[in-house]
């Protein structure tokens, strides 16, 4: 059993730890202004939203705050998880 959590652990650590730069590139697209960007991230993401960033469940705009929450919330919570899982697959 011992084993196999250490395995479980990694895993959790690889996923949590590749999700970092994806938040920090996708979703806080919509906060960080469009310079600090290059174009083909912008590009990128505009091709995968579907031409923009709207709301799945209806025809307007997601609102900026909602981006700006999971980017302030997920980050750090996100590297929290990380370290933890960092640190119980070395255990």
């Amino acid at each position: 059993m011992g084993l196999l959590l250490k395995v479980l652990h990694f895993i959790f650590f690889l996923y949590f730890l590749t999700h970092i730069p994806i938040t920090i590139l996708v979703d806080a697209m919509a906060v960080i202004p469009k310079s600090y960007y290059p174009q083909q991230v912008r590009e990128c993401a505009l091709t995968m939203a579907g031409g923009g960033l709207t709301n799945p469940w209806g025809d307007h705009e997601i609102p900026l705050p909602f981006y700006g929450g999971i980017t302030i919330f997920q980050i750090p919570i996100m590297g929290g998880i990380t370290k933890s899982n960092f640190k119980g697959s070395e255990n």
